[in-house]
């Protein structure tokens, strides 16, 4: 008889708290750079005036488009990735990359080997959102064989 009742509430919560259906964050959205609240670790960017970042998510579908602008100039990305942890190549003039986006958690990180004759670098990016979605953060780690540096981008909700 115990056991029985152990059984169907534990069949009433699977029912009600379904395993592994957990929704994922949405990412969608616009977002501008917080120079404030952001922590970069490469002196590059340190002339960094404006950033806007416009993510189409859709899960697995993610798209991104980044622009920054430094010094009067604006440098863009554009990433159309699915999240379900496929790498994929391409090829550049001296250089090859592979790419992947896969979740842990709620969190989407995004992976990118560049790999070239003077050695192989990678570029680690964690997506997380914060405050109900009203912050995304993106703390990313770059190793290379020159360089190395973390930096922890936040971006406001528009």
């Amino acid at each position: 008889m115990k056991y029985s009742i152990v059984l169907i509430v534990l069949i009433s919560l699977f029912m009600v708290f379904p395993v592994g259906s957990q929704q994922k964050p949405d990412f969608s959205g616009q977002w501008t750079f917080n120079k404030e609240k952001s922590k970069l670790g490469i002196a590059e960017l340190a002339n960094l005036e404006k950033g806007t970042v416009k993510i189409e998510h859709n899960d697995p579908i993610f798209k991104m488009n980044r622009t920054f602008t430094i010094d009067g100039q604006d440098d863009s990305i554009s990433l159309d990735l699915k999240a379900d942890g496929k790498e994929i190549e391409t090829a550049e003039d001296s250089y090859k990359t592979y790419s992947r986006l896969s979740w842990e958690g709620d969190t989407l990180v995004f992976v990118t080997r560049y790999v070239a004759s003077e050695g192989e670098a990678t570029n680690t990016v964690k997506y997380r959102l914060l405050d109900n979605g009203k912050t995304l953060e993106a703390d990313e780690k770059f190793v290379g064989p020159k360089l190395h540096y973390n930096n922890m981008w936040v971006f406001d909700k528009n």
